[in-house]
């Protein structure tokens, strides 16, 4: 399990770079510093991202268009429609009780990333929904016809770790730390007629869930997906593995480059008035 989940995360290495360097410049941190020189980093990244964050993070409607139903579709449309209203509120109001908000985090991370990554099951007795946003640095995915594996690996903390296993059952061998890595990988079994949905976890190096089949998915229950970004998968890059961090692009990458430069420029303008200022 390790072996295979870490040779997903070599494999995205490159966009997760990519990734750490739009978070720089989103956060505005000044990689021009030096000591006793001037420098200068503009917020025009920070601005546009919380923009678009702002105009995207508005409440979804789940409605069936009256057009298409009969007179005795519409009530059982509107309950229906009423549902999907108190899975959200019920999903958000678990959000908020971790201090964070889900449909916030899914947004942000698309515009910093490039990237969308979810987690939604259903409960074991159908009576709630569980959905998670997953930093997707943090996720590595590998498709065929279908996602065909995906490896969560992620480091949550003493706490929390703790807390999943009380939840679980799990049986934790080893002492955990605030290092201590989580690595929950998905993967399916296909055959002619059957798909079989696989997954096991590994804390540190304690298998805590060992390979298990679960009948209720179709599918691998992750939703991970580029945003924006180039089509290309390695046959226009002429050998390079550059497309990894090109295949889902943050909303700052295509003026990154002139934000570097205003940045510099502005830097070279502000030494050379200290420099004239206190020969």
């Amino acid at each position: 399990i390790l072996s295979e989940a870490k040779t997903l995360q070599r494999y995205w290495g490159k966009r997760n770079t990519k990734m750490k360097d739009w978070y720089e410049q989103i956060k505005m941190v000044d990689t021009l510093a030096q000591k006793d020189m001037e420098s200068f980093v503009g917020n025009d990244p920070r601005t546009a991202f919380n923009l678009i964050s702002g105009i995207l993070n508005q409440r979804i409607p789940h409605r069936l268009p009256p057009s298409s139903l009969n007179v005795s579709q519409i009530q059982p449309a509107a309950e229906l429609s009423a549902l999907f209203d108190t899975i959200w509120e019920n999903v958000e109001e678990t959000y908020r009780l971790r201090g964070r908000k889900l449909k916030k985090d899914i947004i942000d991370f698309m515009l910093i990333t490039g990237w969308c990554s979810v987690f939604g099951v259903p409960s074991q007795d159908g009576s709630s929904f569980f959905v998670e946003a997953w930093s997707p640095i943090t996720v590595y995915p590998r498709w065929g016809n279908m996602l065909s594996k995906c490896a969560h690996i992620f480091t949550p903390g003493k706490e929390a770790i703790e807390l999943m296993a009380v939840r679980n059952g799990w049986k934790l061998r080893s002492t955990v730390s605030d290092a201590t890595e989580v690595v929950d990988y998905w993967w399916i079994v296909q055959s002619l007629n059957s798909i079989e949905v696989h997954d096991s976890i590994m804390i540190g190096n304690d298998q805590v869930k060992p390979d298990t089949i679960d009948p209720r998915f179709p599918r691998i229950p992750i939703f991970v997906f580029p945003v924006s970004g180039l089509p290309d998968t390695g046959e226009l890059s002429k050998g390079s593995q550059d497309w990894k961090q090109d295949m889902g692009q943050s909303v700052i990458a295509t003026n990154e480059n002139i934000y570097k430069t205003v940045n510099k420029w502005w830097t070279f303008m502000m030494q050379l008035l200290r420099d004239t200022a206190q020969a």
